[in-house]
């Protein structure tokens, strides 16, 4: 094999008497190959430093091999992690990621969608904000032009590809160990009421404190759209009217408003309230007191969603029909 040229799929063909298309075939990783020829191909392919011309490759499959992934704010280190884990996959897969922000702004994320429809992405991989029927009607009049996944924030359906963290049984966890160190007076710092990922830490936070005999305080549970004056008005309250004895905060943002405002108390109560939040901020466990942290797989969320959403796009799991995947969180800085 000439050396000074780039290694074509013909080239890999004759060298081991396989047709093209076997081939083509086993280099994406079809299900059409069987697991033992896409081993050889793979193998010889790697040896040989075989690299695929995406140009040609998309004029050919009529696809543009860029996904999009939309996201309510990259700089929320959870959903950072999720597009590392996203751009792990997609790229050694030949795919390009475009990144897209909503700052939780249902409109603003509609536009997002139907732009990426009309720029003929390949698939979307979707946190949807705060308003998911709108979204999901947007969505819906697409329809199947554009293969989409679900993660994080996701659809109450069963008609759609998702992955999601197990957050009913992290807040469960983390509500007890609070009980565990003799809290009662928890308040919940929840997120806003509509999506699922609120829905299920205010369940698992109550489950928890109803198998410890404590009745669920509506005064303590408080909603907030994460932003900063709604919840310092919420704290503020909360501290006037209850003084709770500790805080499960649902989100990065929340959970840092929580340690601002127990620092901010007279001792020794602000060494007395204890926190525990959701939230991936590698710097967390830096901080004296430490506040407790739950953290969510978020790199992996990201790969198994893009590997999900590449399935889909290139029909590998077209016997399956929709995916749910539920990942473990743990919870950290509780020495």
């Amino acid at each position: 094999m000439d050396q000074e040229r780039p290694v074509k799929l013909s080239d890999i063909s004759k060298a081991l008497n396989l047709s093209v298309s076997t081939v083509s075939r086993a280099l994406k990783d079809s299900h059409e190959i069987g697991e033992e020829t896409k081993k050889i191909v793979q193998s010889y392919a790697a040896r040989v430093n075989y690299r695929p011309n995406l140009i040609a490759q998309s004029l050919k499959e009529m696809n543009t091999r860029y996904i999009a992934i939309i996201v309510p704010e990259i700089s929320n280190s959870f959903f950072a992690e999720v597009v590392n884990g996203v751009e792990f996959v997609a790229n050694n897969q030949g795919y390009h990621v475009v990144i897209y922000q909503t700052h939780d702004s249902t409109e603003r994320e509609i536009n997002i969608i139907r732009d990426v429809a009309r720029r003929k992405a390949d698939g979307l991989l979707l946190s949807p904000s705060t308003n998911q029927k709108e979204v999901k009607e947007v969505m819906k009049s697409i329809g199947a032009k554009l293969p989409v996944v679900y993660f994080d924030r996701v659809p109450s359906d069963n008609y759609c590809h998702k992955v999601v963290c197990d957050n009913y049984q992290a807040a469960f966890d983390a509500t007890t160990w609070l009980i565990k160190l003799g809290k009662r007076r928890i308040a919940h710092m929840a997120g806003p009421s509509g999506i699922s990922i609120s829905i299920e830490r205010l369940a698992g936070y109550s489950a928890a404190l109803l198998n410890a005999g404590i009745s669920v305080d509506p005064n303590l549970i408080r909603y907030s759209n994460f932003l900063a004056r709604e919840a310092w008005d919420n704290l503020r309250d909360l501290e006037e009217k209850f003084q709770p004895d500790a805080y499960f905060a649902s989100s990065d943002r929340l959970s840092f408003y929580c340690y601002e405002a127990v620092q901010k108390l007279p001792e020794p109560r602000a060494l007395e309230v204890k926190i525990v939040g959701f939230t991936n901020a590698p710097f967390a466990h830096l901080l004296r007191p430490k506040l407790s942290a739950i953290v969510q797989p978020a790199f992996d969320m990201g790969k198994i969603a893009a590997e999900m959403l590449l399935n889909t796009i290139t029909k590998k799991n077209k016997d399956i029909e929709y995916g749910f995947i539920k990942l473990p969180a743990v919870l950290k800085n509780t020495e």
